[in-house]
C-alpha cells in the first residue's frame, strides 16, 4: 500500500466518507492544480462519474455549490480556458509581485504624494516585468555563511 492510499485511508476513517470518493476528489483537484493541459473529453467523464457516485452514497445531503460546479462544469470551464492551463491561474505569481510591489514601494518611490509615489510604483512594476530588461541584468547572488 502507497503513502497516499494510506493518507486517503486515514481520512475516510476519520470523516467517515467513502474513500473512492475521496481518491477521485483527490485526482479532480490534482487535474486542476496541474500546469499542463487536461483532456477535456476525459475530465468530463471522470468528474461526471464521480458526481453519479456522490449522488449514490450521499444523495441525502444537497451537493454543495463549488462541488457542483466543479464536476459537473468544469471541463466547460477547463475547455473555455483551453490556452492556459487552469493550474496556471493560480494567486503565486501575483503573491510573487506582492512582494516585489512592497520591495519598489518602499525603497523605490517619491514619497511626497501619492500620484507621485503610484507613478513610480508603475514604472518599477514595468521596468521589472520587462523581459528584455531581466535577461540583461545580471543575476545578483546572496552571500551565504560559511559553517565556522
Amino acid at each position: 500500500m502507497t503513502l497516499i492510499t494510506l493518507a486517503y485511508l486515514s481520512v475516510s476513517d476519520i470523516t467517515g466518507l467513502d474513500v473512492t470518493l475521496i481518491q477521485r476528489f483527490g485526482t479532480i483537484l490534482s487535474a486542476i492544480a496541474c500546469e499542463e493541459p487536461i483532456n477535456v473529453k476525459a475530465f468530463a467523464d471522470y468528474a461526471r462519474l464521480t458526481a453519479e457516485i456522490y449522488v449514490e452514497l450521499y444523495g441525502w445531503y444537497d451537493m454543495p455549490a463549488s462541488v457542483h460546479k466543479l464536476l459537473l462544469h468544469g471541463a466547460e470551464i477547463i475547455r473555455h480556458f483551453n490556452i492556459t492551463p487552469i493550474g496556471k491561474l493560480s494567486e503565486e505569481a501575483s503573491e510573487c509581485r506582492h512582494k516585489e510591489f512592497k520591495k519598489i514601494r518602499e525603497h523605490h518611490t517619491r514619497k511626497f504624494c501619492r500620484k507621485a509615489t503610484n507613478e513610480d510604483i508603475l514604472h518599477g512594476l514595468l521596468v521589472s516585468s520587462d523581459p528584455f530588461l531581466s535577461n540583461v541584468r545580471p543575476i545578483l547572488r546572496k552571500k551565504t555563511k560559511t559553517a565556522i
